[in-house]
């Protein structure tokens, strides 16, 4: 990887600090892509959920397992914490149900968010009706 100067006018702390910044983001890139290839029959997502209500997060990954055998689909699953980021590994237990599983996920994540959204217009409709 070659590091020219952004600048002339930027100090060496700052060019210092700037292509630190951008080799963690190469590792960081490097080292998911080398845990999905690693884990091909599996599907590994990485999370950056904020410190404050890191747990809680986890624990809604962990009922998405929960959520799967409702559906029907078999699978183990894994969550780690790396470098303050979160890795959500999920294994079927049925060879071909990583697809199932990927459409699952996707689906159950955009679930908050809906629920939330009908949430808080039941309470615009409660308050809309008792004025």
């Amino acid at each position: 990887m070659r590091c020219p100067t952004r600048s002339l006018e930027h100090t060496i702390r700052d060019e210092v600090s700037h292509w630190a910044e951008r080799i963690k983001v190469v590792c960081a890139n490097v080292t998911e892509q080398l845990m999905r290839n690693v884990r091909r029959d599996s599907l590994v997502t990485f999370f950056d959920f904020p410190a404050p209500i890191r747990s809680s997060c986890q624990q809604y990954l962990i009922y998405f397992v929960q959520f799967l055998e409702d559906l029907g689909i078999e699978a183990d699953s894994e969550i780690k914490e790396e470098a303050g980021r979160v890795l959500f590994s999920i294994t079927p237990r049925e060879a071909r149900g990583i697809e199932k599983i990927k459409d699952a996920l996707e689906v159950y994540l955009e679930l908050r968010e809906v629920l939330s959204s009908i949430q808080l217009l039941c309470s615009k409709r409660c308050r809309c009706g008792s004025t």
